[in-house]
Order: structure tokens, then sequence, then C-alpha cells
């Protein structure tokens, strides 16, 4: 889970690259210990692409005249990308409001079509909805409606079906299991990031005609919808950065130190701050917090800080940090990075409030 905090206790300008001298100072003993505070939401999923169409998972849609040899070409140059292979499957139609769209791109965080009988349109009205036919082997529909704004990027309701019709189903599914044990799927929108690609290493690359098609649970969405945009220049280090931290990446391999939401469709609280002031690291000191973040993962690590108490969690990451990075230093005032992170600290200081829900 993720929260918003109180001030930081060195004020970071907004051009300084790194936390640097900032990081969090130990706290005295007459210092009033931390008691929860903040707005929480349960977006700390371990997933990379969120983005699910009949259960294969997807990065997004791409556009290209020339497929490989012996592929043959997409009726309209645009190609559905998985998480194996570019040329997954071909985009045989796209339309919009009835009409066939000639040109769709990204402004910033939301969908812009063009069709032959208007210019550009940003898709912000909802009773109108972009369909994408997809080909062999996927063979379904895909229905993207705009749903909402933030101030900076647009969500949308991503829907899949059987070209014949039937039902439509969630293309961003998150699964959860409440305080309840039961079983329930919360809602998530997509969010488009245009000439951006993520690979399965947690690398960036920034390709042009590219549509990232990310969900607000996923590393990429996830990030955005926690204040930090990969299509703002001061932002862009601190997003990918973000990627890293939030699926707990701190070899920068890709290979997640966390929970896995799949089977135990768990959450894991953390606290995160940054140097946008976004989020503040009120509480946390250098022997409270987890890790410093940068774009390529963790520059330290404490271990017995570790997000979860989990003992499954815990050993994932003392094998995944053994396998990949084990001479990561443990967090001191030497270390800083774009993001810092550690467990969500409770009344007493003790950090315990870390565990998954």
């Amino acid at each position: 889970m993720f929260t918003k905090h109180l001030p930081l206790t060195c004020t970071l300008a907004l051009t300084l690259p790194l936390f640097s001298a900032c990081a969090p100072m130990e706290a005295s003993d007459s210092q009033a210990r931390q008691q929860e505070t903040g707005i929480w939401t349960p977006r700390n999923s371990a997933q990379a692409f969120g983005f699910k169409i009949n259960g294969q998972t997807l990065r997004g849609i791409f556009y290209s005249t020339t497929p490989p040899t012996g592929t043959a070409p997409s009726p309209t140059g645009w190609w559905l990308r998985s998480t194996s292979t570019d040329f997954y499957a071909p985009i045989s139609s796209l339309s919009y409001g009835g009409q066939n769209v000639t040109d769709l791109k990204t402004l910033q965080g939301w969908l812009q079509v063009t069709t032959p009988s208007s210019e550009t349109v940003t898709t912000v009205n909802s009773s109108t909805a972009l369909y994408l036919t997809i080909g062999a082997p996927m063979n379904k529909v895909l229905r993207i409606t705009h749903t909402a704004s933030e101030a900076t990027f647009g969500k949308y309701t991503a829907e899949w079906s059987e070209p014949t019709g039937g039902g439509w189903n969630n293309a961003c599914p998150h699964p959860y299991t409440d305080a309840n044990n039961q079983l329930v799927n919360l809602t998530e929108y997509m969010i488009p990031v245009g000439n951006a690609l993520w690979h399965l290493n947690g690398s960036k690359t920034t390709p042009a005609k590219t549509i990232q098609l990310s969900c607000t649970h996923d590393s990429v969405g996830g990030c955005i919808a926690w204040g930090y945009l990969p299509w703002d220049a001061t932002m862009t280090s601190t997003h990918q950065a973000c990627t890293r931290l939030k699926r707990a990446d701190f070899c920068g391999t890709g290979d997640p130190a966390t929970t896995i939401n799949s089977s135990e469709f768990e959450h894991t609280q953390i606290q995160v701050w940054d140097t946008f002031s976004l989020h503040e690291s009120t509480g946390q000191t250098v022997s409270t917090m987890e890790s410093f973040w940068n774009e390529g993962g963790a520059s330290c690590l404490n271990r017995d800080r570790y997000r979860s108490d989990n003992k499954t969690a815990k050993s994932r990451m003392e094998i995944t940090v053994n396998a990949n990075c084990p001479t990561i230093p443990a967090c001191s005032t030497n270390h800083s990075g774009l993001l810092g992170s550690g467990r969500v600290l409770t009344s007493g200081g003790s950090g315990s409030g870390g565990g998954t829900q």
C-alpha cells in the first residue's frame, strides 16, 4: 500500500537529481514518534504489466510496416506486443465514433485519434469508444473508453470481447484477497504512455509510434497514479526509479523481491518519499528505511527493514538479492537516490506495519 506523509527533515530543490546529503536524519530521543497518517490506497501489487486479454499479458501497441520475414503485414500497420514477442498479433481495424482511425497517438497521458472527417481529437468523450479489432492468434475486440481525467493524464476503461459479441471483460484485471479472505476484483484503469516501452528486465526504451498500455496497479501506471509522470522531462528518471521501487526490484534485473500478485493476491504496505516532495519521509531514518532508489534499482538496502514480515516474501527477497546483487550495501547517510522507501511506521516507531494485506 501507499500513503502520503508529512514534510522531509531536509528541504530538497526540484533541480537536485539525488537526495545526496538530504538523507533522513536519525531521530532524537525527544522527537515524537511517527503515527499512522495520510491517505492509503491498495496499489502496491508486484505486477510489471497489468494489461491482459484472455489471460495473455500484453505490453502495448506499436506501428510498423516492416514485420519480420514470413510475417504478413498488419492491415493497419498497428500491432499488439506481448511480453515474449513484438509482432504478437496484427490490429486489423481501428475505429472511433463509427469511422476508421487514420492516426493514433498520445498527448502526455491522453489518447488522440484522427478520423477522415475530423482533425485530431483527444478521446475525452466518455460516450465515444475506440475499437481495435485484433487478428490471429488473439482474435478479439478491444474497446477503450475514457472514464476520468486526473490533472495530468486520462484514465480509460479497457475491455475485450469475442468478435462475435458477448460480454466485455476488463483488460486491467486486479484480483485481490480482502480482509475477509474473499477474492475480489479491484477497479483499475488504463493509462496510455506514448513513445515508451518497458522490457522484462525492467529497463525502458523510447521507440517512436509505440504506446504502452499501462494499468493503474502495474509498475508503469501505478507510479503515474502516485504522481510520477514519465512524459514530464523533470520526472522521467524518477518514474523509472519508481517502477523499480514498486516491485522491490532491488538489483535492477526485473526480478521482484516481493510478494507476487498471482496466487495469494496480496499487497505490501510501503512508505515512499521523493525529491519533489510529492510524498515525504516523516519518521524515517537511514536506520528505519528500506532503500534509496535510482533508475537501475536500489543503491542500498537494509535487509532487516525489508517491507514485509511475510516469511515467504522475506525468503524470496534474500534469494533474489543473494543471486543478483549480493554486495548491495546497507543504507547510510553516504547513500542517495531519487526515491526512498520504507515500511510504514506505526505508533512507537517500530515499522511493523509494513506487512502484507
